[in-house]
């Protein structure tokens, strides 16, 4: 219940807000409120692990590299994150989403996480050196 009731309460902030923006005119420049910005996310904080798979071994003969990010990422950060990381060239990015697992052991039943990955293409004649 407490997971609703953050969310009633942000659209309740978010429903406010226009109406004190429409009286924020007349007071001065310095009693607004700043612009949020998207804050850049650093190369540690997109990483959590490249996949060491067969099927990403082949791909990375082909220049690309499969790596399980984290779920507030986006194309952009993992591009710039990867370039400043690796120092590589980054041609495109395709992301994805992995669904959790139902695993069963007897009676009992769980669930196994899921988690987003990234397909990362890198110029030409570049590698990624990853142990």
């Amino acid at each position: 219940m407490a997971f609703w009731k953050k969310i009633l309460q942000k659209e309740k902030e978010g429903a406010s807000a226009p109406a004190q923006k429409q009286h924020a005119h007349e007071h001065t420049e310095a009693s607004q409120t700043p612009v949020k910005s998207l804050a850049p996310i650093h190369a540690q904080d997109a990483f959590f692990a490249p996949l060491m798979t067969e099927k990403a071994s082949n791909a990375a003969a082909r220049g690309q590299y499969i790596f399980a990010v984290s779920d507030g990422v986006n194309k952009p950060s993992i591009a710039s994150a990867v370039a400043r990381r690796f120092g590589v060239t980054v041609m495109s990015v395709r992301m994805l989403r992995r669904p959790g697992k139902e695993r069963r052991r007897g009676r009992i039943t769980g669930w196994k996480p899921g988690f987003k990955k990234a397909i990362v293409t890198i110029q030409k004649g570049q590698t990624i050196e990853l142990q």
